[in-house]
């Protein structure tokens, strides 16, 4: 079994994935920050209903490249669907069934697609005798099972999609169930070549308890954008970015004073670069909030005008809209209804400092 290729067989656990890269860049321009802030938000331009995706008690889904995409965290056999694409008319587009021989269990930690409308999936497998092994896995258009990358002790969290084809995935190290603190969290991969490069040192972390928290209150966030990766970690209030062309890591403290008492629940980053995310409190929306970043290690998040206001007829705040699920182009995709989707464009005005 090599450390990336055939799908079918992820045991025994014989081998070991190499290293190719490392690096932790520091400083240097990354990209270009937006020069203009949000001054709300356009009518909705398409919107999609999925009766049978937002149903209370199942997993939150996520949107990506236009589908919705959900998952069943655990599953025991080969025959059980576990992670499926859903059309823009809320119907099932593509069913995956995400197993490997020998094993008794498999759970989905994160589910993603490529840029050709391949599905990723990572996750952990485990056999009868407790052998245990986690993943990324590819499929073809059809949902069967053709690539996987053996992670060893990494667990990848969460994943993206990058351009290149690349897989981008922010996790943490266990070994014997404890934290690894020189682990490096976000990491680079590659079905060709397994993984290729890693950044981030779990030590550069102000947290003792871990920064990969999936999504939610104190969540963290992993988005592939065009033009770079973004890691948000709300534990420590940090907005990360990984430029493609250079690999340059720059870090930003964000001042989160407009999240005190709200829960983050979304973050997504446009084609243009604008990052985005929704928040909750007391169980309900609490409005859409914009990055802006101030200077160069400095940013903080701005109420979008519009989107949280007084209702005179409710006597109380009110969201326009409900969470952030993603982005598709520079279009917002926001929850409208409780089952329901709405698709939105930023309107922009106005400049601020970079």
């Amino acid at each position: 079994m090599r450390a990336y290729g055939s799908a079918a067989v992820l045991f025994p656990l014989f081998f070991s994935v190499a290293l190719c890269t490392q690096a932790q860049g520091q400083g240097g321009q990354v990209t270009r920050q937006p020069t203009e802030r949000t001054k709300g938000l356009s009518e909705v331009h398409q919107r999609a209903w999925y009766p049978q995706v937002f149903v209370p008690g199942n997993l939150a889904p996520y949107f990506d490249k236009g589908f919705v995409i959900t998952r069943e965290l655990e599953t025991a056999g080969p025959d059980v669907t576990n992670v499926t694409l859903w059309g823009i008319n809320g119907t099932r587009f593509v069913e995956a069934r995400i197993w490997f021989d020998g094993a008794v269990r498999v759970w989905i930690s994160h589910a993603a697609l490529t840029r050709n409308g391949q599905i990723l999936a990572s996750g952990g497998a485990v056999t009868s005798s407790g052998q245990r092994a986690r993943f990324i896995a590819k499929t073809d258009l059809r949902g069967n099972v053709t690539d996987t990358i053996r992670t060893d002790d990494f667990v990848p969290v969460m994943i993206c999609s990058a351009p290149d084809g690349t897989v981008w995935s922010f996790g943490r190290e266990l070994v014997d169930g404890r934290e690894r603190p020189t682990t490096h969290m976000l990491r680079q991969y590659s079905f060709q070549k397994g993984l290729v490069a890693s950044y981030l040192p779990r030590s550069s972390f102000d947290t003792k308890v871990s920064p990969v928290v999936h999504r939610g209150a104190q969540g963290s966030y992993l988005d592939c954008s065009a033009n770079k990766v973004v890691v948000y970690v709300a534990r420590t209030n940090e907005y990360i970015e990984l430029n493609y062309s250079d690999h340059m890591i720059r870090r930003w403290t964000v001042d989160a004073a407009h999240f005190r008492g709200f829960w983050m629940q979304g973050l997504a980053v446009t084609d243009s670069g604008a990052v985005y995310a929704s928040a909750m409190q007391d169980g309900n929306w609490a409005g859409l909030y914009e990055l802006i970043l101030d200077g160069p290690e400095t940013g903080r998040w701005e109420l979008v005008p519009g989107t949280f206001q007084f209702d005179e007829g409710e006597g109380r705040m009110r969201s326009s809209y409900g969470m952030l699920h993603g982005t598709h182009g520079d279009s917002l995709v926001l929850g409208s209804t409780p089952q329901g989707l709405a698709w939105v464009r930023p309107v922009m005005s106005g400049r601020h400092s970079q």
